[in-house]
This record gives C-alpha cells, structure tokens and sequence, in this order.
C-alpha cells in the first residue's frame, strides 16, 4: 500500500512539474522577448552614446514646433544609458505618424526650462521619425545619429558625424 501511495505522489509530482514547464514554455521562446505573444507593450529606446547628459522631449502631434504648458517635462538620460521614449501595445513598426524627438543638453533645460528651450529652438537636434524608421533602428534611436540615420529626417540634417 505504501509503495502505490509513494507511486501515485510521484507521479503527481511529476505531472505538476510538466504542467509549469508549459506555463512558462511560451515565454522561453518569444521572439521579441516580452514584447510579443508574452504580453507587455513594445518600446522604443533612446540611447545616448554621447559624453554629456541629455533630455529629450517627445512630441507626437503633426507640428514640428510643440506647443506646450509648463506642466510637460523633458526625459532626462545620462551619458552611455537609454531610457524609453515610446511605448505601444503594438508593434513600433506598425506606428503610422510621426514623432519628434527634440534632444537637448540637460544645462539648457535646467537654465530656461522646457517651455523657453523650445521656444527659442534651442536644442542640439530634432528626430522626426515613424514606424519604418523605428523598424530600421530596431527600436532603438541612438545618439549622437549613426550612419544607419541619414536617409531619416531630422534637423540639423544627418552630417555623418562632421
């Protein structure tokens, strides 16, 4: 009788054991990583290569030049690290409109604030960018621009690193 009851729990075991492994099978393979069939948003990354920190301001209507309030406020990004400047719950690609991305110095932010900064135009560079360039970049802007950008638009224009 003990050796069947030792059996059955074995095997009881064994079979919740086989039922984990298939829970957790489906996110082992996403393609995207938890961007895809494993739920979660898809994001965009802005990565700074550069030695100075940043801040960047996404604008996502049609004008380039926001019209903004003093309640908006620009990202902040540290030199050599990225942050998310873009979530969807689809993919960055299928984006059909365009965002600006308006990167400036982090000093300048904090000595005219947003408003002031944009206002006067001051920033180092403006991406203009949609789900093509996203796909492109692999959902991934970096900056300063790579090679990879110089056909997307943005201003000043790509120099190739001139």
């Amino acid at each position: 009788m003990e050796v069947v009851c030792l059996f059955y729990r074995t095997a009881i075991i064994r079979l919740r054991l086989l039922v984990l492994i298939l829970a957790i099978l489906p996110f082992a393979y996403c393609k995207d990583g938890l961007n895809s069939i494993c739920g979660g948003d898809y994001v965009v990354m802005l990565s700074n290569n550069s030695t100075n920190p940043l801040c960047v301001f996404a604008y996502f209507k049609k004008d380039t030049i926001p019209i903004i309030d003093e309640k908006q406020s620009a990202l902040p990004i540290k030199n050599g690290e990225r942050e998310i400047v873009f979530e969807s719950t689809d993919k960055c690609e299928n984006y059909k409109d365009t965002v600006h991305y308006f990167i400036m110095y982090n000093d300048t932010l904090k000595r005219y604030g947003l408003k002031q900064t944009l206002d006067t135009y001051n920033v180092i560079l403006r991406y203009s960018l949609t789900g093509d360039d996203f796909h492109k970049l692999d959902c991934t802007i970096p900056y300063p621009p790579s090679p990879a950008m110089k056909d997307m638009k943005m201003y000043p224009p790509y120099n190739g690193g001139k």
